[in-house]
């Protein structure tokens, strides 16, 4: 599937004006994280060849978020592993029923095909390795009907080592885990799918809304400090060509 680089971003845009428009009306925080709040600061903007938008919200707001998704403009919807078992990743995407866009990291898993926005809860958590082993028990259990006879093997072969549980069910267990950590006054907040992704509550809020093409959107409070911890010193540094990749272009599989 041929990509239109500039054509797909302007879509995007579009998305994420829709959707701050009715997280705003439903008084729900969001901010920039990943490639989106690198953007931001470094280029005012999407990444030149970034194919995807990144947003995160606090535990509290993103249930809330899933629980109202409903209510999106008819052409948004949600995926994530609550609605759909073949889904394999920690965190929420928001689909464009009406724009085909082909994920190379996730060609193996039986999903929509569609432009989207991904929205990732942040947990007071401590550390993301004290939940490696259930992250680890998602992804086995996920069919990944394109993955070839290996992989057919593999989710039996973990499906049996699991008691048949399905990918949902460890999904619950996480998430179980991690509500629970909220009542542990831990001070750091974070994604426990993303390295690097964590702040302090005071770093994070009140949020900044930064220019961002032709319109704003919010970040991080000490974003720089985000950006530090995820890229390293030297994130306002253009990498070079050959270490520039998105979703269409990947070469090999991430799941």
């Amino acid at each position: 599937m041929q990509v239109d680089l500039k054509d797909l971003q302007n879509h995007q845009l579009k998305m994420l004006q829709q959707l701050d428009v009715f997280l705003q009306q439903e008084g729900i925080s969001y901010f920039a994280v990943h490639g989106t709040a690198l953007g931001a600061v470094r280029h005012g903007g999407i990444i030149p060849w970034d194919d995807d938008i990144d947003l995160a919200m606090l535990r509290n707001d993103y249930e809330k978020f899933l629980s109202i998704a409903d209510k999106l403009p008819d052409n948004l919807f949600v995926i994530n592993n609550k609605e759909n078992s073949n889904f394999p990743l920690l965190f929420s995407k928001v689909m464009d029923r009406n724009k085909d866009f082909e994920d190379k990291s996730l060609l193996r898993y039986d999903l929509p095909r569609k432009v989207f926005i991904d929205v990732f809860p942040w947990d007071n958590i401590e550390d993301p390795k004290n939940y490696k082993d259930l992250r680890k028990k998602v992804r086995r259990t996920v069919y990944k009907k394109f993955g070839g006879k290996l992989q057919t093997l593999k989710y039996y072969f973990n499906k049996v080592r699991y008691g048949f549980r399905n990918s949902t069910f460890f999904y619950e267990q996480l998430k179980e885990q991690l509500l629970k950590s909220q009542n542990k006054g831990i001070k750091t907040w974070g994604s426990v799918s993303e390295q690097g992704d964590f702040l302090v509550y005071e770093d994070i809020f009140p949020l900044r809304k930064v220019p961002f093409e032709d319109s704003y959107i919010y970040i991080p409070n000490n974003c720089e400090k985000y950006l530090v911890n995820k890229y390293g010193n030297n994130y306002m540094d253009i990498p070079a060509q050959e270490d520039r990749y998105n979703h269409s272009t990947l070469t090999k599989e991430r799941l």
